[in-house]
Protein backbone atom coordinates (compact mmCIF):
# COMPACT_ATOMS: atom_id res chain seq x y z
CA UNK A 1 0.00 0.00 0.00
CA UNK A 2 3.03 2.22 0.81
CA UNK A 3 4.60 1.61 -2.34
CA UNK A 4 1.25 2.26 -4.52
CA UNK A 5 0.75 5.51 -2.35
CA UNK A 6 3.93 7.02 -2.65
CA UNK A 7 3.82 6.21 -6.42
CA UNK A 8 6.63 4.73 -7.09
CA UNK A 9 8.53 2.52 -8.77
CA UNK A 10 10.03 -0.22 -6.70
CA UNK A 11 12.41 -3.57 -8.13
CA UNK A 12 12.03 -5.99 -5.42
CA UNK A 13 14.30 -8.83 -6.03
CA UNK A 14 13.64 -12.13 -4.14
CA UNK A 15 13.24 -16.35 -4.18
CA UNK A 16 10.05 -15.72 -2.01
CA UNK A 17 7.48 -17.04 -4.64
CA UNK A 18 4.80 -15.83 -2.59
CA UNK A 19 6.45 -12.88 -0.94
CA UNK A 20 6.54 -12.06 -5.34
CA UNK A 21 3.17 -12.50 -5.92
CA UNK A 22 1.50 -10.42 -3.34
CA UNK A 23 3.74 -7.50 -3.62
CA UNK A 24 3.83 -7.41 -7.43
CA UNK A 25 1.76 -6.02 -10.69
CA UNK A 26 4.24 -7.30 -12.60
CA UNK A 27 7.13 -10.39 -12.37
CA UNK A 28 10.18 -11.25 -13.81
CA UNK A 29 10.84 -15.16 -13.46
CA UNK A 30 14.78 -15.70 -14.72
CA UNK A 31 16.56 -18.54 -14.85
CA UNK A 32 20.19 -18.24 -14.83
CA UNK A 33 20.66 -14.89 -15.30
CA UNK A 34 17.90 -14.92 -18.19
CA UNK A 35 14.16 -13.42 -18.19
CA UNK A 36 12.23 -16.45 -18.89
CA UNK A 37 9.01 -14.37 -18.67
CA UNK A 38 7.23 -11.37 -17.51
CA UNK A 39 3.53 -10.89 -16.71
CA UNK A 40 1.29 -10.02 -13.97
CA UNK A 41 1.46 -12.47 -11.15
CA UNK A 42 -1.90 -14.18 -12.49
CA UNK A 43 -0.44 -14.55 -16.09
CA UNK A 44 2.76 -16.07 -14.46
CA UNK A 45 0.82 -18.54 -12.24
CA UNK A 46 -2.05 -19.54 -14.79
CA UNK A 47 -0.16 -19.28 -18.60
CA UNK A 48 3.18 -20.50 -17.59
CA UNK A 49 5.52 -20.33 -20.71
CA UNK A 50 7.75 -23.81 -19.77
CA UNK A 51 8.01 -26.23 -16.95
CA UNK A 52 10.56 -24.03 -15.40
CA UNK A 53 8.32 -20.98 -14.20
CA UNK A 54 5.50 -23.64 -13.72
CA UNK A 55 7.39 -25.35 -10.97
CA UNK A 56 9.03 -22.25 -9.54
CA UNK A 57 5.76 -19.98 -8.98
CA UNK A 58 3.48 -22.49 -6.70
CA UNK A 59 3.38 -26.39 -7.46
CA UNK A 60 2.35 -28.08 -10.64
CA UNK A 61 1.78 -31.15 -11.78
CA UNK A 62 3.52 -32.72 -14.50
CA UNK A 63 2.52 -35.62 -17.31
CA UNK A 64 4.66 -36.35 -20.16
CA UNK A 65 3.93 -38.17 -23.12
CA UNK A 66 2.44 -37.73 -26.51
CA UNK A 67 -0.71 -37.11 -28.23
CA UNK A 68 -1.88 -40.79 -29.62
CA UNK A 69 -5.20 -39.55 -30.91
CA UNK A 70 -6.87 -35.85 -30.74
CA UNK A 71 -11.25 -36.42 -30.66
CA UNK A 72 -13.29 -32.81 -29.80
CA UNK A 73 -12.53 -32.41 -26.29
CA UNK A 74 -10.24 -35.13 -25.26
CA UNK A 75 -7.52 -36.44 -26.33
CA UNK A 76 -5.56 -39.93 -25.89
CA UNK A 77 -2.45 -39.25 -24.05
CA UNK A 78 0.44 -41.65 -24.15
CA UNK A 79 2.59 -41.57 -20.84
CA UNK A 80 6.31 -41.51 -21.39
CA UNK A 81 6.62 -43.81 -18.20
CA UNK A 82 3.75 -46.14 -19.95
CA UNK A 83 -0.06 -46.26 -20.07
CA UNK A 84 -2.59 -44.02 -21.63
CA UNK A 85 -5.17 -41.15 -19.94
CA UNK A 86 -8.14 -39.51 -21.52
CA UNK A 87 -7.38 -35.97 -21.10
CA UNK A 88 -9.42 -32.81 -21.40
CA UNK A 89 -8.37 -30.75 -24.62
CA UNK A 90 -9.96 -27.32 -26.08
CA UNK A 91 -11.12 -28.68 -29.60
CA UNK A 92 -8.90 -25.64 -31.37
CA UNK A 93 -6.15 -26.17 -29.68
CA UNK A 94 -3.54 -26.49 -32.31
CA UNK A 95 -0.55 -27.72 -30.44
CA UNK A 96 -2.41 -30.86 -29.45
CA UNK A 97 -2.20 -33.19 -32.61
CA UNK A 98 -1.34 -36.65 -33.25
CA UNK A 99 2.00 -38.05 -32.34
CA UNK A 100 2.94 -34.68 -31.23
CA UNK A 101 5.26 -34.56 -27.48
CA UNK A 102 3.70 -32.13 -24.79
CA UNK A 103 4.08 -31.82 -21.53
CA UNK A 104 0.37 -31.29 -19.19
CA UNK A 105 0.84 -28.98 -16.09
CA UNK A 106 -1.89 -29.04 -13.49
CA UNK A 107 -2.10 -26.96 -10.25
CA UNK A 108 -3.16 -28.87 -7.18
CA UNK A 109 -6.26 -26.77 -6.47
CA UNK A 110 -7.33 -26.89 -10.07
CA UNK A 111 -7.78 -30.99 -9.50
CA UNK A 112 -11.53 -32.37 -8.09
CA UNK A 113 -11.25 -35.64 -6.35
CA UNK A 114 -14.42 -38.40 -6.78
CA UNK A 115 -14.93 -41.35 -5.47
CA UNK A 116 -17.58 -42.18 -8.36
CA UNK A 117 -16.34 -42.33 -12.13
CA UNK A 118 -19.74 -43.31 -13.53
CA UNK A 119 -19.70 -41.19 -16.54
CA UNK A 120 -16.36 -42.36 -17.13
CA UNK A 121 -14.75 -38.77 -17.25
CA UNK A 122 -11.87 -38.84 -14.76
CA UNK A 123 -8.71 -40.30 -14.45
CA UNK A 124 -8.25 -43.21 -12.12
CA UNK A 125 -5.81 -43.04 -9.38
CA UNK A 126 -4.89 -44.69 -5.40
CA UNK A 127 -4.96 -42.14 -2.38
CA UNK A 128 -1.55 -42.57 -1.12
CA UNK A 129 -1.03 -40.02 1.39
CA UNK A 130 -3.41 -37.24 2.99
CA UNK A 131 -2.23 -34.13 4.99
CA UNK A 132 -5.01 -32.04 6.93
CA UNK A 133 -3.80 -28.13 6.87
CA UNK A 134 -7.25 -27.17 8.66
CA UNK A 135 -9.65 -25.79 5.44
CA UNK A 136 -8.02 -27.95 2.92
CA UNK A 137 -6.19 -31.52 2.90
CA UNK A 138 -3.45 -32.28 0.34
CA UNK A 139 -3.70 -35.67 -1.23
CA UNK A 140 -0.89 -37.56 -3.19
CA UNK A 141 -2.54 -39.90 -5.37
CA UNK A 142 -0.62 -42.15 -7.79
CA UNK A 143 -1.74 -42.43 -11.29
CA UNK A 144 -0.13 -44.42 -13.71
CA UNK A 145 3.43 -44.75 -11.20
CA UNK A 146 3.34 -40.70 -11.23
CA UNK A 147 2.67 -39.09 -7.95
CA UNK A 148 -0.04 -36.20 -8.24
CA UNK A 149 -0.50 -33.54 -5.87
CA UNK A 150 -4.11 -32.28 -5.23
CA UNK A 151 -5.40 -29.85 -2.52
CA UNK A 152 -9.40 -29.74 -1.68
CA UNK A 153 -11.40 -27.78 0.46
CA UNK A 154 -12.35 -29.55 3.50
CA UNK A 155 -15.82 -30.25 3.20
CA UNK A 156 -18.50 -33.10 4.02
CA UNK A 157 -17.45 -34.75 0.40
CA UNK A 158 -13.44 -34.07 1.48
CA UNK A 159 -13.82 -35.68 4.52
CA UNK A 160 -14.75 -39.13 2.78
CA UNK A 161 -11.31 -39.74 1.18
CA UNK A 162 -8.57 -42.02 3.11
CA UNK A 163 -5.80 -43.11 2.79
CA UNK A 164 -5.92 -46.46 -0.26
CA UNK A 165 -9.07 -45.14 -1.53
CA UNK A 166 -9.45 -45.80 -5.38
CA UNK A 167 -10.53 -42.17 -7.02
CA UNK A 168 -11.16 -40.52 -9.79
CA UNK A 169 -9.02 -37.18 -10.84
CA UNK A 170 -11.29 -34.65 -13.01
CA UNK A 171 -10.11 -31.38 -14.45
CA UNK A 172 -11.22 -29.19 -17.17
CA UNK A 173 -9.34 -28.25 -20.59
CA UNK A 174 -8.93 -24.89 -19.44
CA UNK A 175 -7.57 -26.00 -15.68
CA UNK A 176 -4.19 -26.95 -17.28
CA UNK A 177 -1.27 -25.90 -18.94
CA UNK A 178 -0.21 -27.79 -22.52
CA UNK A 179 3.64 -27.22 -22.32
CA UNK A 180 6.59 -28.17 -24.74
CA UNK A 181 9.35 -27.80 -22.75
Amino acid sequence: MIQKEVGITTVFVTHDQEEAMTLSDRIAVMKEGKIVQIGSPQEIYEKPVNTFVAGFIGHSNFLKGTVLEKSGDKAVFQLDSGGKLVVPVEPSDSRVQNGKPLILSIRPERIRLTQDDSANTGVKGTIKFITYVGSLSTYLVEVMGHELKVQQQNDADARAFRQGDEVCLHWSAENQTILTE
